[in-house]
């Protein structure tokens, strides 16, 4: 009784305090600051906004089928503006935004592939830190983070997917590589240029 009632405590509050963080001009609030979500990347279209109609249904829109949600993709491409290897990070992220879509769109019935997904993408991230030699101090942050969380899992229902995602891993144990390889990426990072 007392995980449930944590379990509504969280929701509730993580319901009041992310809702959508897009502005009305498609801007993201990241860190405090106000950052706008460029037209194109590397010759590449951003996803246009999908304003509050991204949120009328449980997988949201995605515009140009890549996986990720078109809100999720833009707060990405905002996010990892300036940083000394952001194409790196944002195929990371991207990879993080699949396996998120497929939690909201099989929820707890195929929990364990999802949670495959999830492990896969964080031990690319984890091979990505070791390769460039990126450790707490020079980092600036997690890429799946509270704030990455609270713009994927921004609505009830959403939130609601992932708990019971949650819940049917409960439970389980899981392994965790010492060495983490290129191969748990999608993309191979050590290609992509900056």
């Amino acid at each position: 009784m007392l995980r449930f009632s944590i379990s509504v405590f969280l929701l509730f509050m993580l319901l009041g305090c992310s809702s959508r963080n897009s502005e009305q001009d498609g801007s993201f609030v990241i860190d405090g600051k106000k950052v706008v979500v460029p037209l194109e990347v590397d010759g590449e279209p951003v996803p246009p906004d999908p304003g509050s109609d991204g949120d009328d249904t449980l997988l949201g829109i995605d515009h140009n089928v890549n996986g990720v949600r078109d809100d999720v993709e833009r707060y990405i491409y905002a996010r990892f503006q300036g940083f000394e290897h952001a194409n790196k990070e944002r195929a990371i992220a991207m990879q993080y935004g699949r396996a998120v879509q497929h939690i909201l769109e099989f929820g707890a019935e195929k929990a364990m592939t999802s949670q495959q997904m999830m492990s896969k993408a964080s031990e690319c991230e984890e091979y990505y830190y070791e390769q460039y030699h990126l450790n707490e101090d020079s980092k600036s942050q997690d890429i799946l983070d509270a704030e990455y969380k609270d713009i994927v899992f921004n609505t009830r229902e959403r939130l609601e997917i992932y708990f019971d995602y949650n819940a049917a891993l409960s439970g389980k144990v899981f392994t965790v590589k010492i060495f983490p390889s290129l191969s748990t990426c999608e993309v191979d990072i050590t290609k992509i240029e900056n």
